[in-house]
């Protein structure tokens, strides 16, 4: 059975979560090392082992408990029972803290890769390394170096177009730099968060050309409007 839980920021996902590792914990002796739980970041894997250790100790020492009424209805326990069971899971936990495994997901990946390296013909000792920048950097130039190819044709006039700008605002214009810089974007949450409709839409050289008109509209636009009451100032101030 697979079970989803849809919560926003704050709506006590670790709460319910908590719960629920409390529950599989009651299920059988020693279950604490046949449990997968993985999380996203550090901070959410050490938070949630706080919280299961502190609620486990809350229970052991007879204190005031949240899931004190839902664990006895589950499992037919009286409260002295679940005070009990909650004492010996702690201990059991504590005498075998490394097996108590809440973990990121890609620390989870990296555990399975290397207890089978020899299987998908990886080294033992092989390295991780997260180095997005290099990546990016090596991705740029792959690129700048393709762009006498014909099928980037429109590319090589966006770029020359660029360049063009930045020299006429008297900037280099070596481009390099901003194009690292607009990759980044795709690294970051705000773009994931994006609709699949919308990034097929950023994907689309004649919508972005439409875009880019329409922005270069609104700036020619407001510089005219600007100007225009420039001049109209200085008729005033001649006026006076």
């Amino acid at each position: 059975m697979l079970t989803v839980y849809r919560a926003s920021a704050g709506s006590g996902k670790t709460y319910k979560l908590t719960g629920e590792y409390l529950k599989l914990l009651f299920s059988g002796v020693g279950s604490f090392r046949h449990i997968l739980a993985v999380t996203f970041t550090n901070k959410a894997t050490d938070e949630m082992k706080s919280r299961i250790i502190q609620e486990l100790d809350i229970l052991a020492r007879k204190e005031k408990s949240g899931y004190l009424n839902e664990l006895m209805a589950d499992f037919a326990l009286s409260a002295e029972e679940v005070y009990r069971k909650s004492h010996r899971i702690l201990l059991e936990i504590l005498h075998d803290y490394s097996a108590f495994n809440i973990s990121t997901i890609d620390r989870f990946f990296q555990q399975t890769m290397r207890a089978f390296a020899r299987e998908i013909g990886l080294q033992g000792g092989y390295n991780v390394e997260l180095d997005t920048k290099r990546v990016l950097t090596e991705a740029v130039d792959k690129m700048l170096f393709s762009l006498d190819e014909p099928n980037n044709k429109d590319l090589l006039n966006w770029l020359l177009k660029f360049a063009e700008d930045k020299i006429e605002n008297g900037k280099s214009w070596n481009f390099k730099k901003e194009v690292i810089e607009l990759g980044e974007e795709l690294f970051k949450e705000k773009y994931k968060r994006l609709s699949s409709s919308m990034q097929e839409k950023l994907r689309d050289k004649e919508s972005l050309k439409v875009y880019l008109k329409t922005i270069n509209k609104v700036v020619l636009d407001f510089e005219l409007k600007l100007s225009s009451i420039g001049k109209e100032g200085v008729n005033l101030i001649n006026q006076a």
